[in-house]
C-alpha cells in the first residue's frame, strides 16, 4: 500500500522550551536498552553475546517510557493533522507509550519500519518523531528514509534535513522504511509516538 506522501514535516512545532522540559524529565526517568522489534526474546532467555553484537548493529540507543498527558497534548495532534494533509485517512483508535530515546556517540538505528501487531489484533499506522535537540549540540543522527520514486521506480534514500531543527515533528506511515544515522558528536535526544488501530485491508 502506497501512501500519497512518505512523511511531512512540521518545522519548530514544539517550543524550544517544551523540548527542554521533555528532555529535563525523559533524562530524570530510568532508561533501557533500546530492542527491535518484540522483546521476547529478552524475556523469555538470556541474548547471547554474539546475539547482542548483531542486535548493536541494528540498534544501539537507550530509551525510557512516557505517558504523561501533558506530552501526548504537545505532539499528537500533529498524527492527526498529517494523516488529513496526506490524503492517509487511516483509521486510528489509539496511541502507544511515548519513546524518549538518547543517541549518544555512534549510537544509531539501522533501515526498519515500526508496523507489528500489538494486543489486541491492533496494528502501528501512523509514527511521529519529534527532535528535542539543539542541532548545535550533536552530529549525525539524521532520520532518513528509503522507498521508490513513483515516477521512474527508482529505490532513493532521502535525509530529512529539516527534522535536525529543534521542535520540528516528522510524521510517517509506519510500514515505511527509515533510520537514525550513527551519532558522531554529543548526543540526540527525540519522542517516537506511534498510532495504532485495526490491520490495513
Amino acid at each position: 500500500m502506497m501512501a500519497d506522501e512518505v512523511f511531512y514535516f512540521y518545522q519548530k512545532a514544539v517550543p524550544p522550551s517544551i523540548c527542554d522540559d521533555i528532555i529535563k524529565y525523559g533524562n530524570s526517568l530510568i532508561k533501557e536498552k533500546a530492542f527491535t522489534g518484540s522483546v521476547k526474546l529478552k524475556t523469555i532467555r538470556p541474548l547471547k553475546n554474539k546475539e547482542v553484537k548483531n542486535k548493536d548493529k541494528i540498534r544501539k540507543s537507550k530509551v525510557a517510557w512516557i505517558t504523561d498527558p501533558w506530552v501526548y497534548r504537545e505532539i499528537k495532534p500533529y498524527i492527526y493533522l498529517a494523516n488529513k494533509q496526506a490524503n492517509w485517512n487511516f483509521h486510528i483508535h489509539g496511541f502507544e507509550a511515548i519513546q524518549f530515546t538518547e543517541y549518544a556517540r555512534n549510537e544509531h538505528y539501522d533501515f526498519h519500519v515500526d508496523t507489528f501487531f500489538t494486543k489486541g489484533d491492533q496494528t502501528r499506522k501512523i509514527s511521529l518523531t519529534l527532535n528535542l535537540s539543539d542541532p548545535n549540540n550533536y552530529e549525525g543522527g539524521d532520520l532518513c528514509f528509503r522507498y521508490l520514486r513513483r515516477d521512474n521506480h527508482m529505490l532513493v534514500e532521502h535525509t530529512v534535513k529539516e527534522i535536525k531543527q529543534k521542535g520540528t515533528v516528522c510524521v510517517f506511515p509506519s510500514y515505511e522504511v527509515h533510520k537514525v544515522s550513527p551519532v558522531t558528536k554529543g548526543v540526540r535526544y527525540s519522542l517516537v509516538l506511534w498510532s495504532i488501530g485495526k490491520p490495513f485491508k
